[in-house]
């Protein structure tokens, strides 16, 4: 129940996403590239999907397979210096911004399949903890970026600025926090619980997240004080020292 309670906590993540990117109107102001390149990524994540060897693939792999349109960029630079492109820079752009929206909308979805399928599995920590950080984090700001470009004066560039810059407002009573509020207590209950109530690993586990999740509250309170950060980047310290300590436990142990 756990792991496919947690997919659909990351896949919420991801459709808010989606719908929210849908319903700025951005689309209607892509350029056929961007569009092509959207398209690819999303077709690229059918098949990872609908095939197994895909499915099973390593993270090497499927990070070449969703970066392959990045591979056009060297060549479009030689291009540019040699024949003097002028169209260039202009495709670049394009292109980038293609591959982020492709790869943001249909790569949050593959990875919430992938660590459902490893806590399924009863994986370690060091490969469950990390990814869902990550991966909600990342939704977080792609989610930001996608209201950012939908706002008066936004585009489909602000895409990119809004989730580099954290530039945007996502209302503290929005759904996505809802769903990280429940995505924290799934894996929290992972690493520390097992399905009959017993310690999962260990008493070690049990202090570390009864600590992460007291500083993370702490820094809920005090963090806006201390720290004068968007919003949407606050909690990356506090995730980015889960990741750490989980994967440390993980592979320490």
């Amino acid at each position: 129940m756990m792991p496919a309670l947690v997919t659909l906590a990351l896949l919420a993540i991801d459709l808010d996403y989606v719908w929210t990117l849908a319903a700025s109107g951005v689309f209607s102001q892509a350029t056929w590239i961007e569009l092509l390149v959207i398209g690819v990524g999303v077709v690229k994540t059918g098949a990872m999907f609908a095939f197994g060897r895909l499915r099973a693939a390593g993270v090497a792999v499927v990070l070449d397979i969703y970066g392959a349109e990045l591979l056009l960029l060297p060549f479009v630079a030689i291009a540019y210096a040699l024949f003097g492109f002028a169209y260039a820079p202009a495709f670049v752009s394009q292109l980038v911004i293609g591959w982020v929206i492709g790869a943001s909308t249909g790569g949050l979805a593959f990875t919430a399949f992938r660590i459902g399928r490893s806590m399924f599995r009863s994986e370690g920590l060091a490969k469950v903890i990390p990814l869902a950080m990550v991966s909600s984090e990342a939704g977080l700001l792609f989610v930001n970026s996608a209201v950012a470009a939908g706002a008066p004066g936004g585009s489909i560039d602000t895409i990119i600025r809004s989730a580099a810059t954290g530039y945007g407002a996502i209302s503290v009573t929005a759904p996505i926090y809802f769903d990280f509020a429940a995505l924290y207590v799934l894996l929290l209950l992972y690493a520390t619980m097992r399905s009959g109530g017993t310690l999962a690993y260990g008493p070690k586990y049990v202090l570390a997240a009864v600590v992460a999740t007291a500083v993370t509250a702490a820094w809920a309170v005090a963090g806006p004080q201390l720290v004068a950060v968007a919003p949407t980047y606050r909690f990356v310290p506090p995730a980015l020292a889960i990741v750490a300590v989980s994967w440390v436990l993980g592979y320490g142990s």
